[in-house]
Parts: structure tokens; C-alpha cells; sequence
């Protein structure tokens, strides 16, 4: 589980390009992350990790990184297992799911985060050191649910944007049947593979993923619970005693997330989740592109929380 920068030779130097740095993380698979960071012209005032949803590179993201960046906060763009620039390869002998994700890459990759940061800026004594946020984008924020259910959960506070309880009964028209009708559909091949491969029948977009997710998906689509592969906890126990900040947010359009979807997660988190709405018509995933509405969001969740005014609710 050893965590690594990715150095130049010749300057002993973390890799830039453009207007970010990478540095990597290794998984006890031995495949590696790569983590974009971003940095602010000034000591950050927090470090926001931002987790992709399934299907999605990081460097998607950018567009919000630099935004959270030019507001004071060091921006780390993470990858899943498997997508963007992640090395791993689902096959059939090459799976995880769920659990994996929250209980290995999540914690590693915080961890990168968090002593990226404290190394470039020295807490000084007495001073508390840097808060650090997720922005978890749905699936990201399925996993970062269960990542903050864990014992070793070290997050201040978190952002779900169209992240929900992919359960079929939380949608509507076509997303109905196609949760209904196609995630069984994806659930059989997966398991005939031993991995989602893909190509042209992929109609949702998702690439390559591990046969053990897909199931794992497939099922939660279907039965509105989450049976993750071999785990040390229940998730769904502990998930009712989270006290972290949470806030799932949904955008106007998003007909992947709709609000109802959203408030279930929300509800899975009484102790922690509050359910918001943006109302402009940012869809799925174009809040990343156009991301100034959800970055005044985001500020003015953590200024709730700061203040003491964060109450969980679905309403």
C-alpha cells in the first residue's frame, strides 16, 4: 500500500503539466492512480478530493478544479479503478467492487491527499491542520457513503452532486425500464464474462468495468439494497450512526439522479445528510464544465457547517 510521486530525474520534482501537478497511488493490486492536484496562489484553505462517477476520467473534472482552486482550495482529482488513467483492468480474473473501493483506493488516496498538503504547507503549533472535503460525483458518491461509514474515515465534510440509491423505483420513464429491464441484462453478461466489456452495446457509456461492481449494481438497481463481496462491516448499520456533513445535492435535468434518488441516499444518513436542489438545468455531469452554481454551493455548505447550521434532513 505504498503511496509514491511520480519524480523527474533530473529536477527531483513532483510531474506538472499545465496547470496541474500528478503524483500517483499504488493499490495492493499493485496497479496505480494518478492524482491531479491543483493548488491555490495561497495556503488552501481546505483540500477538496473529487471523486468521478462511473464511466469518467478525471480530467473531466478540471473545469471544477480550477474553480475551487481560484477560491482558495488544493484540488485533488482522483480516478476508479479501472477508468481514466487508473491501470488496473477488470478481466476475469481482475475484479473488486464496491467494499474494495471503499475500504482500499478511498483511504489511499485520502491519506496521498492529506500528506501532499501538510508536506508543501507545515502545520505550525498550535494551528489545526488543513479540513478535507470530498466532492463526490454518483457513483463516487455511492462509494464515499460507504468510505465514511469506516472506522478510518478522515473527511470534514462532503459534497454528492447526482449521487443516489440507483434503485428503480426512485426513477422514471425510460431510466425506469432501463434500470429495471437492462441492469439484469448487464448483471448476466457480467457474470458470463467475468467483466462488463464494453463496445457497442454499452449503451449507458461505462467502458470496461469489473464484473464484481457490475453485479454488485445490478443488484442494488434491482433491489434497492447494497450486498457488497466479502466485507469486514455492515455498511448499512454503520452508515446510520455517520455524523460527517453531507450534503446530495441534485441538478435541474439530471434525469440519471433525480431528486428522489438523492433524498434516499440522504435518508440512508440521518445522522449526517442534508438533501439540496439546484434548480438550474446542469444535468448530470455539465455542473463539472459550467461550475460556478455548484462551487457557491459547496461554499455555502461549508459555511453552514462552520457556523453550526448543517442540520441533516431530507427536505
Amino acid at each position: 500500500m505504498t503511496i509514491i510521486s511520480q519524480v523527474n530525474a533530473n529536477e527531483g520534482s513532483v510531474t506538472r503539466n499545465n496547470d496541474w501537478e500528478t503524483i500517483e497511488v499504488v493499490l495492493p493490486d499493485k496497479s496505480v492512480t494518478p492524482l491531479l492536484v491543483f493548488t491555490p496562489e495561497e495556503t488552501p484553505k481546505g483540500v477538496v478530493v473529487l471523486w468521478p462517477g462511473l464511466g469518467m476520467g478525471a480530467r473531466y473534472f478540471t473545469p471544477m478544479a480550477r474553480e475551487l482552486a481560484s477560491r482558495g482550495y488544493g484540488v485533488v482529482l482522483s480516478e476508479l479503478r479501472g477508468q481514466g488513467g487508473q491501470t488496473s483492468k477488470a478481466t476475469r480474473r481482475n475484479q473488486w467492487g464496491y467494499h474494495d473501493l471503499a475500504s482500499q483506493d478511498y483511504p489511499l488516496v485520502t491519506a496521498a491527499a492529506r500528506g501532499h498538503f501538510a508536506e508543501k504547507y507545515p502545520v505550525k503549533e498550535g494551528s489545526d491542520r488543513l479540513p478535507l472535503y470530498f466532492m463526490c460525483h454518483s457513483m463516487g458518491g455511492q462509494i464515499g457513503m460507504m468510505y465514511l461509514s469506516r472506522p478510518e474515515a478522515d473527511v470534514d465534510a462532503a459534497i454528492f452532486i447526482g449521487s443516489g440509491i440507483p434503485h428503480y423505483i426512485n426513477f422514471s420513464g425510460k431510466q425506469r425500464a432501463r434500470l429495471r429491464y437492462g441492469s439484469p441484462v448487464m448483471q448476466v453478461f457480467s457474470t458470463a464474462l467475468g467483466y462488463w466489456p464494453g463496445g457497442r452495446f454499452d449503451l449507458a457509456g461505462y467502458g470496461r468495468q469489473s464484473g464484481r461492481h457490475i453485479r454488485e449494481w445490478a443488484r442494488y438497481s434491482a433491489g434497492g439494497r447494497l450486498k457488497p463481496f466479502r466485507t469486514d462491516l455492515n455498511y448499512d448499520r454503520a452508515q446510520l450512526q455517520i455524523t460527517t456533513p453531507v450534503l446530495a445535492l441534485t441538478c435541474g435535468g439530471d434525469y440519471d439522479c433525480p431528486p428522489e434518488s438523492a433524498k434516499d441516499l440522504a435518508a440512508r444518513l440521518p445522522k449526517a445528510a442534508r438533501y439540496g436542489y439546484v434548480p438550474e438545468g446542469l444535468g448530470h455531469n455539465r455542473w463539472a464544465r459550467e461550475p460556478k452554481i455548484v462551487a457557491d454551493r459547496f461554499d455555502e455548505f461549508l459555511a453552514n457547517v462552520s457556523a453550526g447550521q448543517h442540520h441533516p434532513s431530507i427536505l
